[in-house]
C-alpha cells in the first residue's frame, strides 16, 4: 500500500511506515492538546513585523509531520579528533542544534522526532561530541545535528576551549548545514553568550532561527511578552529568521509549527544561503 503526497511540484511517496509513525505522533499531539485543554496558549510563532509564515498551511504542516515521522537512526559521533576527515564528507542536508547547557536541546530532538534518540546528559556541559541523526525521508537527505552546549559554569579551561575548536571547525567545514537553531530558555531569556553565537553566525553568514524553549514554566501572558520581545530586538539581524518560535516539549505547545517551518528549510533554499 502506497501513499502519495504532493510538495510543490514534486511528489513523493509515502510508505506503510511512514504513515504509522505519522498516526502515532498525531495521537501524541492530541493528547498533548488535551492536558492544556481550557487554558490559554501562548503565542507559538512571532514576528517582528507582524508577518504570517508561508510554511503555515495545512499541506505544509502535513509536510512538516510526515520528514519527522520518518525512520530516524544515529549516524554518527563526532569529536575534536576526528571532525576534520569527517564534516566534508557528509552531503546529507544537514540542521544544527544548539543553545546554553540545560535548555532542553535533547528533550526537544526527541519531542520532535516523536521519540527518545538524543541523549540527555545528567550533568549539564559534559558532552563533547557532535551528535548526527539521518532521518530517511524519499528524495531528501536530511541529517539532525545535536551540538554540545555552552555557557557551563563547570570544567576545566582546556575543555571549553574544546568546545569553541569543535563547534568552529563544524560551522566553518560543514558545507551541508542550512540552518542553526539557536535554543533559548525562555524563564531566562537570551544571555550574552547567546548573543555573541548571534555576531559569530552573522558574520560567518550562516542564516539561524531562534526558538524559545520550556513555555510551560511560565505563564501564557509572560511567554507572549517574552518571544515578542525577543522577536523586536533579533528579527533584524541578517541572517536571523524573523519568525520567533515558542515550544514546551512537556505540553508539545509549538512543535507542530516549528516541525513545518524546518521543513521548509529543505525547499526554500538560496545560493546565498541566506533563509528567511
Amino acid at each position: 500500500m502506497a501513499f502519495i503526497t504532493r510538495v510543490r511540484h514534486s511528489v513523493v511517496p509515502i510508505t506503510r511506515s511512514h504513515v504509522h509513525a505519522i498516526h502515532q505522533m498525531t495521537k501524541r499531539c492530541l493528547r498533548a492538546i488535551a492536558t492544556t485543554s481550557g487554558k490559554r496558549k501562548p503565542l507559538s510563532v512571532v514576528t517582528r513585523n507582524g508577518g504570517t509564515p508561508e510554511w503555515n498551511t495545512p499541506q505544509k504542516i502535513q509536510y512538516g509531520h510526515a520528514l519527522f515521522a520518518s525512520p530516524c537512526s544515529l549516524d554518527r559521533i563526532i569529536t575534536l579528533e576526528n571532525i576534520h576527515e569527517m564534516v566534508r564528507q557528509n552531503e546529507r542536508l544537514q540542521i544544527a542544534f544548539v543553545g546554553r547547557s540545560n535548555v532542553g536541546k535533547s528533550s526537544l530532538l526527541n519531542a520532535l522526532l516523536g521519540r527518545p534518540l538524543a541523549r540527555m546528559s545528567a550533568v549539564p556541559g559534559q558532552t563533547r561530541r557532535l551528535y548526527f541523526f539521518d532521518l530517511d525521508f524519499p528524495r531528501i537527505p536530511l541529517t539532525l545535528v545535536d551540538l554540545p552546549g555552552y555557557g557551563f559554569a563547570h570544567g576545566r579551561p582546556q575543555d571549553r576551549d574544546d568546545w569553541k575548536k569543535l563547534i568552529m571547525t563544524y560551522l566553518e567545514q560543514s558545507v551541508s548545514l542550512r540552518r542553526v537553531i539557536s535554543l533559548v530558555d525562555i524563564k531566562h531569556g537570551v544571555k550574552r553568550t547567546d548573543e555573541m553565537l548571534f555576531e559569530m553566525l552573522d558574520q560567518m553568514r550562516i542564516p539561524y532561527q531562534l526558538v524559545l524553549t520550556k513555555a510551560d514554566r511560565i505563564s501564557p501572558s509572560e511567554a507572549d511578552a517574552t518571544t515578542k520581545a525577543v522577536a523586536e530586538k533579533f528579527g533584524d539581524k541578517p541572517f536571523c529568521s524573523p519568525f520567533v518560535h515558542t515550544v514546551s516539549t512537556v505540553t508539545g505547545e509549538g512543535l507542530i509549527p516549528l516541525r513545518a517551518s524546518l521543513a521548509s528549510v529543505l525547499t526554500h533554499i538560496q545560493e546565498d544561503r541566506h533563509v528567511i
